[in-house]
């Protein structure tokens, strides 16, 4: 692989907004319930990120090309990570639900109608 074949590869998955690919990592699939599984960890991310940052550094290649490519790879890493924790966010908010009794349930649910209606409020009102 050299830089002048990961170049056109990382700018041509950053305008697709493919990041799994542009960072050459598997995408990740749905469950049977719907929800997102991915193999990779934020240090597969981060593992990714750095091999081909190295390449693609402005540093190491002037030009306009290599500047985008490497900010290309800064906003896949950085939008990458964001997704992996926001996943893990939202499964240790299922797990939480799945233990509640449907008491609690149905105070979570009012809890949570009550939040996204007080968010929306907020979004209108920005």
């Amino acid at each position: 692989m050299t830089v002048h074949d990961v170049i056109p590869r990382i700018l041509l998955h950053h305008k697709e907004r493919n990041y799994f690919r542009l960072l050459e990592l598997p995408a990740p699939e749905a469950d049977a319930l719907g929800r997102m599984r991915w193999e990779g960890t934020p240090a597969t991310v981060s593992r990714a990120y750095r091999r081909l940052s190295i390449l693609v550094h402005p540093d190491k290649n002037p030009g306009e090309d290599a500047r985008k490519a490497f900010e290309a790879l800064n906003e896949a890493h950085r939008d990458t990570l964001l997704k992996e924790h926001q996943e893990a966010a939202l499964a240790r908010r299922e797990q939480k639900d799945a233990g509640a009794t449907l008491e609690e349930r149905v105070a979570l649910n009012a809890a949570q109608k009550a939040e996204v209606a007080e968010l929306r409020k907020q979004e209108v009102g920005a």
